[in-house]
């Protein structure tokens, strides 16, 4: 499953490239020289659509970039995805919150949980570094304020999120710009089984 092209892993991760965009590696170029490849694990539906959902009214309202919602495990490679098997793993949404980094403007922080820590351990990511799990929803440059506003008034559909794939994602090595964002580009995806 890990020789998938990009447009074929859009595809299979449903990213409609009309409202989150998704670029091929002939497309563009990473905005800064270094690029990285990093390991996404995606939500499955009815969260995806809520999240989608809520990306798109937050980049609109605050003229930021569209993504596809996604838990970022750490760095990886396709080799990752070679004859890797696991079944779909659901967290718990523990709340919204906010900080000053542009990739954590607004976002859903998640349990840490065993099966998580076991699931980054069979990718070969392991302990690399602290790891906070979120999903962001917002990538913009807003006031303190603004943040903790937006994060007591969103009130999320469900209490816990089912991860059902994962994808290789290239992207450069630090994400600071809507144009860092707007250059990710998928390269493989696979689903939890």
């Amino acid at each position: 499953m890990a020789n998938f092209t990009a447009a074929t892993a859009a595809r299979s991760i449903n990213i409609s490239s009309a409202q989150f965009p998704v670029q091929n590696a002939a497309m563009r170029e990473m905005p800064n020289e270094r690029a990285a490849t990093v390991l996404w694990l995606l939500p499955a539906e009815p969260a995806r659509a809520a999240l989608r959902a809520l990306v798109a009214r937050l980049a609109t309202e605050y003229k930021a970039p569209l993504f596809e919602p996604h838990l970022t495990l750490g760095s990886g490679s396709l080799n990752s995805l070679k004859d890797f098997a696991c079944e779909p793993i659901r967290l718990r949404a523990v709340g919204l919150d906010f900080t000053a980094q542009f990739t954590r403007t607004l976002f859903v922080r998640l349990e840490f949980s065993e099966k998580l820590a076991t699931l980054r351990h069979s990718l070969g990511i392991g302990n690399t570094g602290a790891f906070d799990p979120h999903i962001s929803l917002l990538y913009a440059e807003v006031s303190e304020e603004r943040k903790a506003q937006l994060a007591r008034s969103i009130a999320l559909p469900f209490a816990s999120i089912l991860f059902d794939s994962l994808a290789v994602i290239r992207c450069p090595d630090s994400t600071n710009s809507r144009a860092d964002v707007e250059s990710w580009e998928v390269v493989a995806s696979q689903e939890l089984l």
